[in-house]
This record gives C-alpha cells, sequence and structure tokens, in this order.
C-alpha cells in the first residue's frame, strides 16, 4: 500500500474537523420561492408558460425545511432582485385575475414575462427538475427519489488530453497531496497574497503578459474561496488527478521538442505490474463501491447526509472515488496484473471495473472521495 500513513493520518485530522462547526451564514426565507410554493401548476403555467410548470414542478418536490433551498440556483430567487420581485408580483397579479376571471389580463402579463423578464434569462437554460439537469438534488423531499438519482450516475474517464497540452509546468504548479484542500483550510486565502505580490513585481518590470495570467490565477482562486461550503473547499477534476498522480509516483514523459507531456509509472505499485503504463484516472460514482466500503467511509456519508448544520438534511448532491487507474492494452488481461503477475497469454477474466475494485479494496494506491453540489466539486478526505 502506497503512502498509507499519510492518507490515515489525514482521514484521522479530518474525521476531527467533520465534526467541527462552520461560520456559514443563515439563508433568509424567499419570498418569491414561497408564493411559488404555494400556487398550482395551471397558474404558474398560465403567467410564465413552460417555465412556470418547470417551477411547478421542482418547488413541488423540495424540502423547505433545508436551510440552503432558498438559495438555490445561485440566489435567483432571493428577495431583493429584480427576477425575484417580477415573480412575486406577477403571481400576486395572477391570482387576483384568475379570482376576477380577467382573462384579457392575463394575456397580457404572461406576454410581459415571455418578453420582458424570461426571454434572454440565463435561470431559463439550465433550470429544470433535479432528474434532468443533475442539480439541487439534495433538496429532494422524497430521499428514494434523491437515491434513485444519484445510483444513475455512471463511471467516467478522467481526459488527461488537454492536462497534457498544458506543458510540464502546469503539473510541476500542482501539490502532491491534498493538505491544502482538508477542510476549513486557508491556504487558498495565502496563495491569492502571493500571486498579488507576483503581479506588482510582473508590472514593475514590464511583464504585462505574466501580470494578466497572474491576475486570472487570482480572479479563479477568489472564486473558489467564494464557494468554500460548510468548510469545504473546491477543487477540480483535473487538480485532484494530478495531486494523486504525483503523489503516488507517475512520472512525466515529455518529448524534448515539446512542453506535452504524458504520465507513466513503473515498478511494483499495483500489485507488481511489470513494465510502463499510461495513467487512466476515473472517477466512480461511490455507489459502486458499497461492498468495498468502510465503516470509516460510511460514517462520513452518513454525516454528510445528515448534516448537523444544515437540520440533518444532505449537502450535497453526489459522491464519487477517483481512482488513479493505469490504461491497460487490450490485448493485455487485467486478471494476471489482479493475481500480481503479467502474463499476455492468460486470458481476461477481469474487467476494468473488478481491477479498479481490486486497487480500492486492497488500498494499492491511494484514492479520494469528492463530492459534487450544483456542478462544483468539492473535496472531502481519503479513501480508507
Amino acid at each position: 500500500m502506497w503512502n498509507s500513513v499519510c492518507s490515515d493520518d489525514f482521514f484521522d485530522d479530518f474525521c476531527k474537523k467533520i465534526k467541527s462547526t462552520s461560520k456559514i451564514k443563515k439563508r433568509s426565507k424567499s419570498k418569491a420561492i414561497l408564493k411559488i410554493a404555494q400556487s398550482d401548476s395551471n397558474l404558474l403555467g398560465s403567467i410564465f408558460g413552460d417555465f412556470g410548470f418547470k417551477m411547478y414542478d421542482f418547488f413541488n418536490a423540495m424540502d423547505y425545511d433545508h436551510p440552503d433551498i432558498y438559495g438555490c440556483y445561485d440566489n435567483a430567487f432571493a428577495d431583493g432582485g429584480e427576477f425575484s420581485r417580477f415573480v412575486c408580483e406577477a403571481i400576486s397579479c395572477g391570482k387576483y385575475i384568475k379570482k376576477n376571471n380577467l382573462n384579457h389580463m392575463s394575456s397580457i402579463i404572461s406576454e410581459y414575462a415571455k418578453n420582458k423578464m424570461i426571454s434572454g434569462n440565463k435561470l431559463i437554460e439550465f433550470f429544470d427538475v433535479p432528474e434532468n439537469n443533475r442539480k439541487h438534488v439534495r433538496f429532494l423531499s422524497d430521499k428514494s427519489r434523491l437515491d434513485s438519482i444519484r445510483k444513475k450516475r455512471t463511471p467516467q474517464f478522467i481526459d488527461m488530453c488537454g492536462i497534457y497540452k498544458k506543458g510540464i509546468n502546469f503539473y510541476d504548479g500542482h501539490a502532491d497531496n491534498f493538505s491544502s484542500y482538508m477542510r476549513f483550510n486557508k491556504t487558498l486565502s495565502l496563495d491569492v497574497k502571493n500571486l498579488e505580490e507576483m503581479v506588482k513585481i510582473f508590472e514593475n518590470i514590464g511583464c504585462n503578459v505574466l501580470a494578466q495570467e497572474t491576475k486570472n490565477s487570482i480572479s479563479l482562486c477568489n472564486e473558489y474561496i467564494d464557494q468554500t461550503y460548510y468548510g469545504f473547499n473546491r477543487i477540480s477534476i483535473s487538480a485532484a488527478s494530478i495531486i494523486l498522480a504525483k503523489s503516488i509516483g507517475f512520472l512525466p514523459n515529455s518529448d524534448n521538442n515539446s512542453n506535452e507531456f504524458t504520465l507513466n509509472i513503473k515498478g511494483n505499485f499495483y500489485s507488481n505490474i511489470i513494465g510502463s503504463y499510461e495513467y487512466e484516472p476515473i472517477i466512480y460514482p461511490i455507489h459502486f463501491f458499497e461492498n468495498n466500503m468502510s465503516e470509516n467511509i460510511k460514517n462520513v456519508i452518513y454525516t454528510l447526509d445528515n448534516f448537523p448544520e444544515a437540520k440533518d438534511k444532505p449537502i450535497f448532491d453526489f459522491y464519487g472515488v477517483i481512482i488513479p487507474s493505469v490504461k491497460i492494452k487490450n490485448s493485455v488481461s487485467y486478471s494476471p496484473i489482479l493475481d500480481g503477475h503479467l502474463n499476455e497469454n492468460t486470458y481476461a477474466n477481469y474487467s476494468k471495473l473488478d481491477f479498479d475494485r481490486k486497487i480500492i479494496s486492497d488500498r494499492l494506491v491511494d484514492s479520494v472521495i469528492i463530492a459534487e453540489k450544483d456542478h462544483r466539486c468539492y473535496f472531502i478526505t481519503y479513501w480508507v
């Protein structure tokens, strides 16, 4: 097992921090959402058209005891916004019109909503029920529906081509462990201060291109800092893949004439694999490993799905496991690798999933758990 002491120590520290309380601000209830929740589908449809029916389907399925529901869709329905105010006024007018049979006025409001408030609104483009857009799954009141959506997720290979094209400097710029992503860690804020100093240096010596690139990095860091969630830090899938590769011992293989590279590994990291194999990280929905899950990991997922600060509600939509796997040639079986001997004459008795299950169940190398909230990924901890 590679680097097990590090991952075990990290997990022990994480278990202490998961019990700590964050300083997340409590959200106020949204008047617009409450009005939508108290309206029927015909009323919403008559005012907002198809968008109205979608709002009814979405908000009718939500758990209003969840403290974060009123901030759904990046606070689009929060009090004070122009869109939120219009929704409140349009529903109030719609109810008055319906009560007094003012059908002509109904069409006028509907036309105004379509042309002035709905047309061109980015919210309309991606607003839908969780089954369709894989967002806000955590707010569902029906837990069986929540589980069903989660289990429809399938494994995904992490595309390394874009990372390789960014060059070896991009790879070297990443850490070789996940300590800065531990819950409550503030390393990213310190990075911003260092980057701001670099901007001043670049500007003073006339390196405007480098100064602008550094400013772009600062903007991205600030975005991630703003999106810190109950103390959990955002992480990109590409960053997680690179950190895993570096921590395990994958070596960059680059052409002297190019800045591009690939990642390969040699030696006995994977049960005495013979030869050199290309890195092929893959993210699995966590339910693929229910039978391989330790009690420690079960307790972590249970806590996140019954989070004390969120009134014992789920705070994430999905959970995944990133496994730092390798690419096996079609002519070579996974079976002998699992047995510890590479022999191309052995027939393939194991699938890629079997191979990756072996990696994670025996902890041949470190894998990590990430969580997703509204298509944004957050680092949780190592798989132990």
